[in-house]
């Protein structure tokens, strides 16, 4: 097993685009995303029920899924440390859609000789590009930018 899928508490996506039949997923507790900034209890707990659901969902189809808390792992570099002795050279990752997160995940794929592949977010309408691309046509104004979008798309 030298590639793996890592998915995050905020991608918890019906169809992930990092997922492959055959690839093991790892489900990240990411210290960034739980206790960077002081979180409400409710939304912690939350959290951690939709990724067990998002866990069961993807053992259900078949997916060989592990879990890694966040109790054992308190920095990003921690986990993918954890990932380089387990003879992980490959991660697949959708986008992060957070800064923190990607200098960090930059940062120990490089430290770790790990190759990150990217896939783009369903997080959103618009693809990255096509979002950058607007928003610069719109003078950076961002009522230009959502008036026009609607229009676009006819909401």
């Amino acid at each position: 097993m030298s590639s793996v899928t890592l998915v995050y508490p905020h991608q918890l996506f019906k169809s992930h685009p990092a997922l492959a039949k055959g690839r093991s997923v790892y489900i990240i507790e990411e210290p960034l995303i739980l206790n960077y900034n002081p979180i409400h209890r409710a939304k912690l707990v939350l959290h951690k029920l939709s990724m067990d659901a998002y866990q069961q969902h993807l053992e259900n189809n078949g997916f060989n899924v592990r879990r890694i808390g966040i109790t054992g792992f308190k920095t990003t570099s921690n986990i993918f440390e954890y990932l380089y002795t387990k003879g992980i050279k490959e991660v697949h990752v959708a986008d992060t859609v957070d800064n923190y997160l990607e200098q960090a995940l930059n940062k120990a794929s490089t430290d770790f000789r790990i190759t990150r592949i990217w896939y783009e977010t369903p997080c959103f309408l618009l693809a990255k590009q096509d979002a950058i691309y607007r928003f610069n046509a719109s003078k950076k104004f961002m009522a230009n930018f959502y008036k026009q979008l609607r229009k676009d798309l006819h909401i």
